[in-house]
C-alpha cells in the first residue's frame, strides 16, 4: 500500500541500562536532527503516564527511574523511519544507579578498570 504524503514515522528512545536513575535527558540534538517534527515525553501525555491494563504500574515513558534496559524514555517523530531511528540515537541520557551503594561500587570498579588500561601498577 502506498504511504500517505503526510505520514510520520516514530522511533522510541530507550534506556540502555536497567535499575537506573534518570539524571537528565537532553533531546536538543534529537530535535535538531534532519526530518524531525517533534518529540514526546511523559510530560507531554495528557492524563496519566501509565499503560498497565490491570495494575496501573507500567509507565509509558520513564520519568525518574528506569527498571529495565529497553524501557521507553521518549518518542521522536520524523519524515522517514530512518530519520526517526537516527534521531532517537542522538539523545544524551545521563543515568546513575538506582541503588546509591551499588553506584559507589560501580564507580570504584570503573576507576580500577581505567587504572589498568592506563598501565598503573604495571612493572
Amino acid at each position: 500500500l502506498p504511504e500517505p504524503r503526510v505520514l510520520l514515522h516514530v522511533a522510541v528512545g530507550m534506556s540502555s541500562k536497567a535499575r537506573a536513575r534518570l539524571r537528565s535527558v537532553d533531546l536538543g540534538d534529537v530535535l535538531a536532527a534532519e526530518g524531525v517534527v517533534g518529540v514526546c515525553r511523559a510530560a507531554d501525555i495528557p492524563g496519566e503516564n501509565n499503560c498497565g491494563p490491570i495494575v496501573h504500574d507500567e509507565q509509558i515513558f520513564a520519568t525518574e527511574t528506569v527498571e529495565y534496559a529497553g524501557q521507553a524514555i521518549f518518542a521522536v517523530a520524523a519524515g522517514t523511519a530512518e530519520q526517526a531511528r537516527k534521531a532517537a540515537r542522538l539523545a544524551k541520557i545521563d543515568t546513575g544507579s538506582a541503588d546509591r551503594r551499588r553506584e559507589g561500587l560501580v564507580r570504584a570498579a570503573e576507576r580500577a578498570a581505567d587504572a589498568r588500561r592506563s598501565g598503573c601498577g604495571d612493572q
